[in-house]
């Protein structure tokens, strides 16, 4: 799930509430699980090519690292392989599922969704319940509907990876450092974007220019709101 919706190290800063000093832990989480996963990824896709031979096909692209793990040690690892990557996908789901309701909390709280809805917490469990049941209830429907084949199909999943990787805010730094952080990764989501299949470049666009629009709209809203009460 967070593969395919990319809240992965970025969700991190949907947990700053639960976090002790958030302004300093959360940063250093973000970047440190950057370099660990980027690491731990390229050592294992290296080792993966030394042991599968040169020019052979995968039996699925899907599984080829369970594939690779039978060749090197059998049955065995094979299972054991297996058995990781089924806690490491329930681990995943449950990550993001609970990032995602963190962030459309956030958004209630800010007023972009209903308050009443999505800006609310259990008053026992202090967790945004509604937001978790309705990404619950969402994922069940489109795993019945077959969703995600379609959304990777499409290439709807890279689209949402460019614009949500064109900015990032850094604090504590030089004025002119986050504009050229920002607008390296800007270029490069870019011309990632330009190589993305039609449906996905024309549905994704459209996605985004929606967002911005009601952005304008609302920041049009707050501002008349503001102007109508005065100064507090």
């Amino acid at each position: 799930m967070a593969v395919l919706t990319y809240i992965g190290f970025d969700g991190i800063s949907t947990l700053s509430d639960e976090a002790q000093d958030p302004a300093r832990t959360i940063p250093r989480a973000i970047i440190l699980t950057c370099l660990i996963k980027g690491l731990l990824g390229s050592v294992e896709v290296d080792l993966a090519q030394l042991m599968w031979p040169r020019g052979a096909a995968f039996p699925d692209l899907d599984t080829a690292y369970v594939a690779v793990a039978q060749r090197a040690g059998g049955t065995f690892l094979f299972v054991l392989m297996n058995g990781a990557l089924l806690i490491a996908t329930i681990e995943s789901g449950m990550a993001s599922q609970l990032g995602t309701a963190r962030l459309l909390f956030a958004m209630g709280q800010n007023g972009a969704l209903p308050r009443r809805f999505f800006g609310t917490l259990n008053p026992v469990r202090r967790i945004p319940q509604n937001n978790l049941l309705l990404i619950g209830v969402s994922v069940l429907i489109g795993s019945r509907y077959r969703a995600v084949e379609l959304w990777r199909a499409s290439g709807l999943h890279g689209c949402q990876r460019c614009f949500s990787s064109s900015g990032v805010a850094y604090e504590g730094l030089k004025p002119w450092l986050p504009i050229l952080l920002s607008g390296s990764g800007f270029v490069v989501c870019f011309f990632l974007w330009l190589n993305l299949g039609p449906t996905a470049r024309w549905a994704g666009t459209a996605w985004a220019v929606l967002g911005i629009a009601l952005w304008l709209v609302r920041r049009n809203q707050m501002t008349a709101d503001k102007q109508f009460t005065g100064p507090s």
